[in-house]
């Protein structure tokens, strides 16, 4: 009888910790969840290769979600292909999350060091979603493209007009 006791407990103990630790961490309403990690990835990366020119700008912004704030870093793009200006927003790089101008938002979450969120050349364009991989030294970002969760495309097998699968940029 204690045998069955014993392994009842043991099995009620097992299940309830398997429980727990398949349940995500929930914001609370009103929150204001402050990432002091994102400083890293603020400002003017460049990346180039013989005929490209990507510049990315980005800064942090506390964007409100209606029921909880939150830190997020806001980005705006210039494309340059063999000295043509192919795609270029940052005549907007001041402005807000809010005024839907900006080319990429996104956040990092366990992994301080990778940023992940998504770009679109305009508001009616495709979105990729991208991965910045920051150098230990802050000084290196590692853009890999890596998919369309919009119409799931993944970047190899698509015509990736802008930008190529990978970029290493340097901090200006």
């Amino acid at each position: 009888m204690k045998n069955y006791r014993l392994v009842i407990t043991s099995l009620l103990i097992l299940f309830t910790l398997s429980i727990k630790a398949q349940l995500k961490d929930r914001i609370i309403n009103g929150a204001n969840v402050k990432n002091p990690s994102l400083e890293k990835f603020v400002g003017t990366w460049t990346a180039k290769t013989d005929s490209l020119e990507v510049t990315f700008y980005f800064h942090k912004e506390n964007f409100d979600f209606k029921s909880y704030k939150m830190d997020c870093i806001v980005g705006f793009h210039k494309f340059t292909n063999q000295n043509h200006v192919v795609s270029d927003n940052t005549n907007w790089k001041k402005g807000s999350i809010k005024e839907g101008h900006n080319s990429f938002s996104g956040t990092n979450s366990k992994n301080h060091d990778i940023l992940t969120g998504h770009f679109a050349e305009n508001p009616t364009s495709l979105r990729w979603k991208l991965s910045f991989s920051i150098s230990p030294d802050n000084k290196k970002l590692i853009m890999t493209a890596i998919e369309s969760p919009q119409y799931g495309v993944n970047v190899e097998k698509a015509q990736a007009s802008i930008f190529p699968k990978k970029l290493t940029f340097i901090k200006m």
